[in-house]
């Protein structure tokens, strides 16, 4: 039998992933799993642990082409030359929006689990670290004396705190809310937090 181009390698891979992905859009991580996948690729489940080391890997390639989108947003909805209030919530806004209607991928982000407890591979974790820098950049300006590892735990701590809020808006766990007054409260929420930086990193 003649082996298979790397080139078609490649494309059943693309394929596979391509699956994954529009399983999370449609019906949600719970919906995805080799079966599932195999079926919507058009191949069997066995040829997907020929292109892959296991099923997780094929659940972070598909979240890695939404935190790609998600990274490139929040790039578009940052300006550089804005006062650091007005970009952060500009920041929060996009993160809330893009939650809010792309509701499944986003949540797919943080309830997938590896198996058997293994951690996340550094290179899916080196995406999720990337988009801090849309927040560790403007305490620059807030706090040129913070050094490099005390600027990137900050930011990964008003990031944390914003998730917070959009994670439970998004989940509607403490009732719905009008996406309107989400978005002033954020706003609201985001300003006091830059205001109160400004005082105490000075």
């Amino acid at each position: 039998m003649p082996a298979i181009s790397q080139e078609k390698v490649d494309a059943r891979k693309e394929s596979i992933v391509d699956a994954a992905e529009a399983l999370i859009a449609e019906q949600g991580l719970a919906s995805v799993s080799a079966r599932t996948v195999a079926k919507a690729a058009g191949c069997s489940s066995s040829l997907i642990y020929v292109h892959f080391s296991d099923f997780d890997e094929v659940i972070l390639r598909a979240n890695s082409r939404f935190i790609d989108k998600l990274d490139a947003a929040l790039a578009e909805s940052s300006i550089p030359s804005a006062p650091v209030a007005d970009r952060y919530v500009a920041l929060a806004l996009t993160y809330l929006r893009i939650g809010l209607s792309r509701r499944r991928q986003w949540a797919a982000l943080f309830e997938h689990r590896m198996t058997d407890g293994k951690p996340l591979p550094d290179w899916h974790l080196e995406e999720h670290l990337r988009m801090f820098r849309h927040i560790a950049e403007p305490l620059r300006e807030l706090a040129p004396s913070l050094t490099v590892e005390k600027r990137n735990a900050l930011a990964r701590t008003i990031y944390s705190a914003v998730h917070g809020i959009v994670s439970l808006s998004i989940e509607t766990r403490l009732g719905q809310v009008p996406v309107e007054d989400l978005e002033a409260q954020l706003e609201l929420f985001v300003r006091s937090l830059v205001a109160g930086l400004e005082l105490t990193l000075r």
